[in-house]
């Protein structure tokens, strides 16, 4: 469903998202303008905002729910790398170079986003050169974000590199967290993926986490409820 005009029910979280991540360094007016020409679009779990190979298309930024983040290779058709929530945006890629998508992002459950259409994009950009900066700088913004998780993978004791990975999933400390703390949507075997690790190290990883106090269970999601000491953790493998 698309609809032209934000929801209202939606204001508060549209405000949290223009001073987190991306739009959070940039210029006032630039996010306003952004932010005031996106579309409202909502996709139901298991849909997909885009696939990789799809043909050029516009930006997203996600109000609400969280995406599975996968690309496609040579040697497999898909390959599970990664989680965007609240805050991220995604899909500047073919707006800079028209190009085909490069990664594919689906739905874990519901999913609020703002987009704006490649179209709308380049209507902006002729009428202010800092539209065409802005998504210059988000490019640059979340190839940052694909080289520290790569670099993260390079981390050889598994509950530390899972460590890592969970605060990636969780957009921590970049997006927004719930209202309990730094929500991990994914399945165990999808956070194995993630880390490259098995699922035997994961299911040990998060008991230990949970032990020590710094998750917690909600149903089947994982919160991280003292993200600080999971970093830590975490950065002793980098020391």
């Amino acid at each position: 469903m698309v609809s032209l005009n934000i929801d209202p029910a939606l204001t508060a979280q549209v405000e949290a998202m223009k001073s987190v991540g991306w739009l959070g360094q940039l210029p006032r007016a630039v996010v306003q303008k952004l932010v005031e020409n996106a579309l409202v679009v909502r996709f139901d779990k298991g849909d997909y905002l885009y696939r990789p190979d799809d043909p050029p298309g516009g930006i997203y930024g996600i109000i609400r729910g969280a995406t599975r983040v996968e690309i496609s290779t040579n040697e497999t058709p898909s390959q599970l790398i990664g989680c965007f929530q609240a805050g991220a945006w995604t899909g500047q890629s073919p707006s800079l170079d028209g190009s085909n998508r490069m990664t594919g992002f689906s739905a874990v459950d519901e999913v609020v986003a703002l987009h704006l259409p490649l179209a709308k994009i380049r209507e902006l950009a002729q009428s202010d050169p800092r539209v065409t900066e802005a998504i210059g700088t988000l490019s640059v913004w979340n190839l940052n974000l694909a080289l520290k998780a790569v670099g993260e993978l390079t981390i050889r004791r598994a509950d530390q590199r899972i460590a890592t990975r969970l605060l990636g999933i969780s957009n921590y400390p970049l997006g927004i967290a719930g209202e309990d703390g730094w929500e991990v949507p994914l399945n165990q075997s999808e956070i194995a993926e993630i880390a490259c690790a098995s699922r035997h190290n994961v299911n040990k990883a998060v008991g230990e986490f949970r032990r020590r106090g710094w998750l917690k269970s909600r149903g089947k999601t994982l919160i991280i409820t003292d993200p600080e000491s999971v970093q830590g953790f975490a950065n002793a493998a980098m020391e």
